[in-house]
C-alpha cells in the first residue's frame, strides 16, 4: 500500500519496487499505476485520543516556559501533571520529557501541595514604625520556616495584625514590634 500511495509522486521508483517485490511474490495488477488506490485503513481512536492529550500537555507546558522566558534548551527539573492524565501519559512519558527537556514527570492529585504561603512586610506602613529596624524585620520574616509562616498568617487572619519577635542586630536583644498587615 505504501508503494501505491507513493506512485503519483515518484512513479519510476514505485514501479520498480512493484515489479520486483509485489508482482514477483504475489498476484497483483500489471503496474502500480493500474492498481486500485488504497482505501482508508482502520484507525485506533484511543491512540489518537492519548496523543491528543499528550500534545495538549506539551503545548501548555511550552506556553508556560514561554511565559517564564525559559528556553527549551534549558533543562527543567520537574513537570507537574494532573493525576487524571497518569495512564495516558505514562506510555508517552519519554516523548514528553524529550519535547520539553524535563528530567522527571510528577503526577499530582492535589496541586495545593505545591502552594505555600509567604509573608511580606508592607514597607510603607511598617517603615514608619520600625524605622532603622526594618531590615532586621525583613530578614526575620524571610528566615521563617513554612510552619512558622502559616502560624503567623493564621494569627494575622484572626487578629488583623502580627507581632514579630526578632533579634535587632544593633541592640543585640529581643524587641517586639507591630507590623501592619499588607
Amino acid at each position: 500500500t505504501i508503494t501505491q500511495v507513493m506512485a503519483p509522486i515518484i512513479p519510476f521508483m514505485t514501479e520498480y519496487v512493484w515489479q520486483n517485490l509485489v508482482r514477483k511474490y504475489g498476484q497483483s495488477e500489471e503496474s502500480v499505476l493500474l492498481s486500485d488506490f488504497p482505501t482508508d485503513l482502520p484507525v485506533c481512536q484511543s491512540i489518537l485520543d492519548e496523543c491528543s492529550k499528550v500534545r495538549e500537555i506539551i503545548t501548555i507546558a511550552l506556553s508556560l516556559r514561554n511565559q517564564a522566558q525559559i528556553k527549551v534548551k534549558q533543562p527543567v527539573k520537574t513537570l507537574y501533571v494532573d493525576g487524571a492524565f497518569r495512564e495516558k501519559c505514562n506510555t508517552y512519558a519519554d516523548v514528553i520529557k524529550n519535547e520539553l527537556n524535563v528530567k522527571e514527570i510528577v503526577y499530582l492529585d492535589d496541586f495545593n501541595t505545591l502552594c505555600y504561603p509567604k509573608l511580606h512586610i508592607n514597607f510603607k506602613n511598617a517603615g514608619a514604625k520600625l524605622k532603622s529596624s526594618i531590615n532586621d524585620a525583613k530578614n526575620y520574616v524571610q528566615s521563617l520556616s513554612k510552619e512558622e509562616t502559616i502560624e503567623l498568617l493564621n494569627k494575622l487572619k484572626a487578629d488583623g495584625k502580627v507581632k514579630l519577635h526578632y533579634i535587632c542586630s544593633k541592640l543585640n536583644k529581643y524587641l517586639m514590634k507591630t507590623l501592619l498587615p499588607t
